[in-house]
């Protein structure tokens, strides 16, 4: 189970707002979209936060099973 996710969901009443940046590089990170060019950390780091992506020292950010979900549902809605 992923705690950080599962910490962000049960910590209140549940959204779960992402910005268009952080929608760019979640779809980035499933493999469904292009790189984010613009070196700012800020947006993974809120992806790491709200527990769909998570930093591994050596490869960087990956995606989280979760993220790979809200991918999905994100792909579902149009996004590309």
């Amino acid at each position: 189970m992923n705690q950080r996710f599962k910490d962000h969901v049960s910590s209140g009443a549940f959204t779960l707002s992402l910005s268009a940046r952080q929608i760019k590089i979640l779809l980035h990170l499933n493999g469904s979209g292009p790189e984010d060019d613009r070196l700012n950390l800020a947006p993974y780091q809120a992806l790491e936060r709200r527990g769909l992506a998570s930093f591994m020292l050596g490869a960087g950010y990956l995606i989280t099973e979760e993220g790979k979900k809200v991918a999905e549902l994100l792909i579902m809605a149009g996004y590309q």
